[in-house]
């Protein structure tokens, strides 16, 4: 869900679930900055954070820096970008792996068979009988 803030510091008062054209508080769920669902009501839309940004920047807002729990719209009950640091560090780099060794190189073929004697001539054919 997108919300916004009228500053990034810890103020209450600044953040902005509902909001006018102008960045200003606003009590009606018609204003609601992604929509608004509850029951039959659904104007609910999803938004990235890319478009929760560019939402809150068209108002002259930013993403808050606190939580605005409670502060309407049924947000709770669904994800919101917010301004705060992540609390998490980031995982170091990867390493650059080396690269895989070169292919060796082919094994020579293997040698031919060996020759085989040539046949052997066949016997010469007998005599003719005698006349």
């Amino acid at each position: 869900a997108a919300q916004c803030c009228a500053s990034n510091q810890p103020v209450r008062g600044d953040c902005r679930r509902r909001a006018k054209a102008d960045g200003s508080a606003s009590n009606s769920n018609g204003d609601c900055i992604a929509g608004f669902h509850q029951g039959s009501t659904d104007t609910f839309v999803a938004k990235t954070y890319g478009e929760t940004v560019a939402a809150c920047a068209a108002l002259g807002l930013v993403l808050c820096g606190q939580s605005c729990w409670n502060q309407g719209c049924q947000y709770n009950y669904h994800p919101v970008y917010s301004g705060k640091p992540c609390p998490f560090a980031l995982p170091p780099p990867l390493q650059a792996s080396s690269p895989p060794p070169p292919p060796s190189s082919p094994s020579p073929p293997p040698p031919p068979p060996p020759s085989l004697p040539p046949p052997p001539t066949p016997p010469p054919p007998p005599p003719p009988p005698p006349s």
